[in-house]
């Protein structure tokens, strides 16, 4: 371990997420760079191979690596604060939620880690207020940035190859095609969190002016059964069989949003969506609730408002179609 290296830590795919995917990404960016990368995911090594790294590169490695960190992760942290050869430190903030459960001391450690670090990557401002509430000195250097990683291009036809003939001839007879997703179906104040069912009741009103309006909503955890199955009655008796596409289970969606006419986001509760801003930069047009702050350009309609919901839609439908008549 005596080569430069730069450590990414955190989750790695499988199973996909909004971390492991920009750890995922992340990596193959650096590699093309030409940066010797190096994934640590701490949930999959055993104690034996934790300590392990954590010796080596603590005591036995006197090269000069690069630490990036996805959140606070205490015996990593612990090592890096006493390490005698000199470290890059990244840490990296996707969500801050952990800081409100921390003991003594790890809110110890935790004050000694962020004098330490070089750079501290927050997703958003909101996350500078977990540091205030629980305490603790904010980093010295701070940098607001996106959690957002372009795709691998590369990785396309791979991807295109998970998915079913069922959705590849969905994806091609559907239009306009829109493109949802859910992570698990959940509900939050006894609302459809990723509002799978506002979404199957604005492709019903749309369907008397689209009537080969096609959604294609990918949920990588059903969760709660009963509902989902209610949802799919309601797709049936709705007559929307040929209108509603489901993909269930763990797939990267980024291929359909080149695909697709637009995007939508109805959650009912919301950090940002990150999903959205990819569709974006692969040219598909978003719609998305007004729950939190949204990426550029992303068309908002009001929260659980069916009627402005299918108006938005619609809208950005009626743009795209003016478009298309244009180049002709």
């Amino acid at each position: 371990m005596n080569q430069k290296k730069y450590f990414l830590i955190g989750p790695y795919p499988p199973p996909l997420g909004g971390v492991s995917v920009y750890i995922y990404r992340s990596k193959k960016r650096l590699e093309s760079m030409g940066i010797q990368v190096e994934v640590i995911d701490f949930s999959r090594l055993s104690l034996y191979e934790k300590l392990k790294f954590l010796f080596i590169t603590s005591f036995l490695s006197p090269s000069h690596h690069t630490f990036h960190l996805d959140g606070f992760k205490f015996p990593l942290m612990l090592m890096l604060i006493f390490r005698p050869f000199k470290a890059q430190i990244i840490l990296h903030h996707h969500s801050i939620r952990r800081l409100d459960n921390l003991g003594k001391i790890q809110r110890w450690i935790a004050s000694l880690f962020v004098k330490k670090i070089d750079e501290c990557i927050m997703v958003g401002e909101h996350l500078k207020d977990g540091y205030v509430k629980n305490n603790l000195p904010l980093p010295k250097k701070i940098t607001i940035q996106s959690p957002f990683v372009p795709p691998p291009m590369e990785d396309e036809e791979r991807i295109m190859n998970t998915y079913s003939y069922e959705t590849k001839e969905f994806i091609t007879k559907a239009r306009p095609l829109m493109v949802g997703n859910a992570s698990i179906i959940t509900f939050h104040d006894g609302f459809d969190l990723y509002g799978l069912d506002i979404s199957i009741k604005m492709v019903a009103k749309l369907k008397e002016k689209y009537e080969d309006i096609g959604l294609v909503f990918a949920i990588a955890k059903i969760g709660d059964e009963n509902y989902f199955n209610e949802m799919k009655e309601t797709i049936k008796l709705s007559g929307l069989e040929n209108n509603i596409h489901f993909i269930t289970g763990q797939k990267e969606l980024w291929p359909l949003f080149k695909h697709a006419d637009l995007m939508i986001r109805p959650t009912y509760s919301d950090g940002y969506g990150i999903s959205i801003e990819e569709a974006i930069y692969l040219g598909c047009p978003a719609v998305a609730s007004d729950v939190c702050k949204r990426p550029k350009g992303t068309v908002l309609f009001k929260n659980r408002d069916l009627d402005d919901f299918a108006a938005k839609v619609d809208d950005c439908i009626s743009k795209m179609n003016e478009a298309l008549k244009e180049k002709v």
